[in-house]
C-alpha cells in the first residue's frame, strides 16, 4: 500500500542524519549513510504498521499515520543545522526530531475521519521542511544568545602577563600626521590581508598561487625591491591571514587543509618562521572554525576567533614549549559574540588594547577596543571593515571603515552565528568603499577620518590594514568585483607627518 511506502520514505532522512552524526570520519560516514537511511525507513515503517494494527477501528488509519510520518522530514533542516554547527548539537537535534515524530504518530494514531492521499502527505512533508528550517535558525539564535555576549571579566593570570608585556614596551611620542596622504602607490596587483614586519620593510599577505594550483597561500613582499616569495606553496590547503609577532621571528595563519565535506568549516591555526619557508606547526586540534589569529605582543600569546556550540567568541591562549615543539595552553574566552559573528582585528604591541568586531559578517561591523587586563572598553562605531592596526608601541590606532554591498548584509546581526561560515567561504566582495580613521588608542572613539583620494576610497572594500611602526603610513588591502572576476591589490599610503614615533627604516640599496 502507498501509505506504507510513504512511511518508509519519511524514515530515510532521519536514518541518514543519525548515521552521519554518529560517525566523525567522512569516508566512513559516506559509507554508512545509505544503511542508516534503510534502517530509519524500516523502523518508521514498522512503527506505523504496528500502530495501524493496534488502532484498526478507522478505515483511513494508515493514511493518518503516513501523514504523521511526514514529520520524519524534520531531519532535513535539523541535519543541516547540525552540519552547520548550530546548537544544541547532534544529540539535541536528533532528540528534537524524535520527540516531534513521536508526537505526530501519537496524534495520527488517534485521528478520525477521512485522510488525504499522497499529495497531502507530500505537502505536509514540505511544510515540515520549511517550518523546521525557520525553527532551526530561531532555536540556534536563541541558544547562541543564551551563551552570553560582550567582554568577559579579566582573568588575574592573564592580566599579570599583560602588565609584564606592557612594562617591556617603551612609550614613544604619538605620530603627528596630516589627514591628507602625501603619496599613494600600488605595491602589488594582487593579495589581501597585509601584515607588516616589526621594522616595516616586509609585507606578509595571502593571494592565489598558480604554483599551488590556484590555492591561496601566504606570500612575503619586500617593500624596497618588490621581490615576492611564496611562503606556504609547498603546504596543503588554503593558507590565509598572516599575523606577525612583535619580535618578527614567527607568524601565524589560518588553514583549511583539514576541512572535509562532513566538516566544511574546520579551519586550524598554524605557526611558521619568518626566516625560511619551513613546514608550519599546527596549533589547534579540534573540529570547527579556529581563524583570524593574532600573534600577540612578545609572541607569547595567541588570540583568535573560535566557533563552538553554534556561537563565536574571541579566545586566547599562551604559547608553550613541550614535546619537542610548541603547544597552546588553556584556552580562555576574552569576548563572547552571542548570536553575532565576532573576530579579533588587532592587538596593540603593549598588549593593553585589543580591537574586535561583531555583527553580520556580510555587512559593516560594530567595533570595540578593550583592555584585556582591566576590561575597560570603547566603541569604534558601526561601519567597520575587518581591518585594524597599531603603531610600534600601541599608542596609536588605525582602522578601516566601509559600506554595505551584499544583499545578505540586510539581515539582522543576530544571524551572524549562522552567516559566518558562508561569509568566510564567499569569494566575492562583501562590502564596498574604503575609509580609514586613526587616533590615539586611549580614545579610539575620537579617531579622525583620513582624506583619502576618491580613486582609492571608491576602488573596493578593505581586506586588511597594516600601519607602519612609526605611524607615517600604512599598507592597505582592497578587493572588488571587476569585469574579469574578483580583483585584489595592496596599496602603500604615506602620510604627511611633522614628527613620528620612529624613524623609517632605510630602503635597501
Amino acid at each position: 500500500m502507498l501509505w506504507r511506502l510513504w512511511s518508509f520514505v519519511c524514515g530515510v532522512p532521519l536514518g541518514v542524519f543519525a548515521a552521519l552524526a554518529s560517525t566523525p570520519d567522512p569516508a566512513t560516514a559516506a559509507a554508512r549513510a545509505p544503511w542508516g537511511g534503510l534502517a530509519g525507513g524500516g523502523l518508521l515503517l514498522l512503527a506505523t504498521s504496528l500502530l495501524a494494527r493496534w488502532r484498526d477501528d478507522e478505515l483511513d488509519r494508515g493514511r493518518h499515520l503516513a501523514a504523521a510520518a511526514s514529520a520524519g522530514w524534520l531531519a532535513v533542516p535539523a541535519g543541516l543545522a547540525w552540519w552547520q554547527g548550530f546548537a544544541p548539537g547532534a544529540a539535541g537535534w536528533l532528540g528534537l526530531c524524535a520527540v516531534a515524530l513521536v508526537i505526530a504518530l501519537w496524534r495520527g494514531a488517534r485521528a478520525l475521519g477521512p485522510a488525504g492521499g499522497l499529495p497531502r502527505q507530500a505537502l505536509r512533508a514540505l511544510g515540515f521542511v520549511a517550518g523546521g528550517a525557520v525553527a532551526a535558525i530561531a532555536l540556534g539564535a536563541v541558544l547562541a544568545a543564551v551563551g552570553g555576549s560582550g567582554i568577559e571579566p579579566p582573568a588575574p593570570r592573564l592580566a599579570t602577563m599583560l602588565y609584564d608585556l606592557d612594562a617591556a614596551v617603551a612609550t614613544r611620542p604619538l605620530p603627528a600626521c596630516g589627514a591628507e596622504p602625501r603619496s599613494v602607490r600600488v605595491l602589488l596587483d594582487r593579495g589581501a590581508h597585509p601584515a607588516l614586519s616589526p621594522d616595516g620593510r616586509t609585507v606578509w599577505f595571502d593571494a592565489p598561487a598558480p604554483q599551488a594550483g590556484g590555492r591561496r597561500q601566504i606570500h612575503r613582499l619586500e617593500r624596497a625591491s618588490g621581490e615576492v616569495t611564496c611562503w606556504t606553496c609547498d603546504e596543503p590547503g588554503n593558507n590565509v591571514r598572516p599575523s606577525v609577532g612583535t619580535p618578527g621571528l614567527a607568524l601565524v595563519f589560518d588553514s583549511d587543509r583539514h576541512a572535509t565535506w562532513l566538516h566544511p568549516d574546520d579551519t586550524e591555526l598554524y605557526l611558521a618562521g619568518t626566516e625560511r619557508p619551513l613546514p608550519a606547526r599546527r596549533l589547534t586540534f579540534r573540529r570547527g572554525a579556529d581563524e583570524r589569529a593574532l600573534l600577540a605582543p612578545g609572541s607569547r600569546l595567541l588570540a583568535w576567533s573560535r566557533r563552538e556550540g553554534g556561537r563565536y567568541a574571541v579566545v586566547a591562549a599562551a604559547l608553550r614549549s613541550g614535546h619537542g615543539g610548541l603547544l597552546l595552553g588553556n584556552v580562555g574566552v576574552l569576548a563572547r559574540g552571542g548570536a553575532e559573528w565576532t573576530a579579533p582585528l588587532a592587538w596593540a604591541p603593549d598588549a593593553r588594547t585589543l580591537v574586535f568586531a561583531r555583527g553580520n559578517p556580510f555587512a559593516p561591523l560594530a567595533g570595540v577596543a578593550f583592555d584585556p587586563a582591566t576590561g575597560a572598553q570603547a566603541e569604534l562605531g558601526a561601519a567597520l571593515a575587518p581591518a585594524a592596526s597599531f603603531v610600534a608601541d600601541g599608542g596609536w590606532l588605525a582602522f578601516a571603515t566601509t559600506q554595505g554591498r551584499h544583499v545578505a548584509g540586510a539581515l539582522p546581526a543576530a544571524l551572524g552565528f549562522a552567516l559566518g561560515p558562508y561569509a568566510a567561504a564567499h569569494p566575492e566582495p562583501l562590502r564596498d568603499g574604503t575609509g580609514v580613521r586613526s587616533g590615539p588608542s586611549a580614545d579610539p572613539a575620537a579617531a579622525s577620518a583620513l582624506e583619502l583620494p576618491e580613486a582609492l576610497a571608491r576602488w573596493g572594500e578593505p581586506t586588511g590594514l597594516a600601519l607602519d611602526p612609526d605611524g607615517g603610513g600604512f599598507v592597505l588591502g582592497q578587493r572588488r568585483a571587476g569585469p574579469n572576476g574578483v580583483e585584489e591589490r595592496l596599496v602603500e599610503v604615506m602620510l604627511s607627518c611633522g614628527g613620528t614615533a620612529l624613524a623609517r627604516a632605510p630602503e635597501a640599496p
